[in-house]
């Protein structure tokens, strides 16, 4: 058996996790509202004749694409697929390396909020499912390719 590791098609990650693309949403308000207060200040101080509002919308324009990014690519919602000769205490030790708990519902997650200012996201949680010859981690990509790189190497 290979080892996979395979990033979600995006369609399929908002239906998993409608409440990241709401993130994105609270991010990009609060960051649209931190550009225009930083041009407010410019123009009270008299560096601006105005506030320039379209260079806000133009740094939340930028602020999205990357947000959008690292969100849905970087740590899009994947699934690892690991042998079973892998020992399952080796799995949940480099977790607990990496900073993430175990949760009620038997995923592990960490104390931060990885995309939400307000909530936690179903897919920043790694779940693990066992099956008849793999161990299937489910998360944020960039998490389980660092399970990937401690485990099997």
């Amino acid at each position: 058996m290979t080892t996979t590791l395979t990033r979600v098609k995006l369609l399929a990650q908002i239906k998993y996790d409608p409440m990241k693309a709401l993130a994105l949403g609270e991010k990009l308000i609060v960051a649209f509202l931190a550009t225009l207060l930083i041009f407010y200040l410019l123009a009270i101080f008299g560096l601006t004749r105005e506030i320039l509002v379209g260079a806000a919308g133009s740094g939340t324009l930028g602020f999205l694409a990357v947000t959008w990014k690292k969100m849905y690519y970087d740590n899009a919602f994947s699934k690892l697929d690991l042998p079973a000769e892998i020992e399952l205490t080796s799995v949940q030790n480099g977790l607990v390396k990496m900073g993430f708990c175990k949760n009620g519902s038997g995923g592990f997650s960490k104390n931060k909020n990885k995309f939400s200012i307000f909530h936690k996201c179903k897919s920043e949680i790694i779940n693990i499912e066992y099956g008849k010859d793999t161990i299937r981690l489910c998360g944020p990509y960039e998490d389980l390719q660092n399970i990937y790189k401690m485990v099997c190497s």
